[in-house]
């Protein structure tokens, strides 16, 4: 294994790893892709150029072969993942409030 795929699998098992611990919320997430991807040019290609990686703008069904169809399809669902985590601001559970009108009885 050369250098740079030794490096490249250490952080994806460090990736891995962490991965429950990455992000506190789902709005800190959302916050740090957006302003990955919108906040420059250069972050605004990057994420096109992941759309077209992800093959979203082809049909992912490929005659007479599953497999590819597999792939196609997976390669699509994270190019979804990637595109929904940037763009659809996670909701916010209400908190939970506590009635302090005192009973009667």
């Amino acid at each position: 294994m050369t250098d740079a795929n030794e490096e490249m699998m250490t952080l994806i098992m460090a990736l891995v790893e962490d991965s429950a611990s990455m992000y506190p919320s789902n709005q800190d997430r959302y916050a740090e892709f957006r302003q990955l991807f919108t906040s420059t040019d250069a972050g605004t290609r990057v994420f096109k150029e992941l759309m077209i990686i992800g093959r979203m703008s082809k049909i992912s069904a490929s005659r007479g072969d599953p497999h590819q169809t597999y792939l196609y399809e997976g390669m699509r669902n994270m190019a979804l993942s990637i595109a929904k985590v940037t763009f659809e601001e996670p909701v916010i559970p209400p908190t939970r409030q506590v009635s302090t009108v005192p009973q009667e009885g």
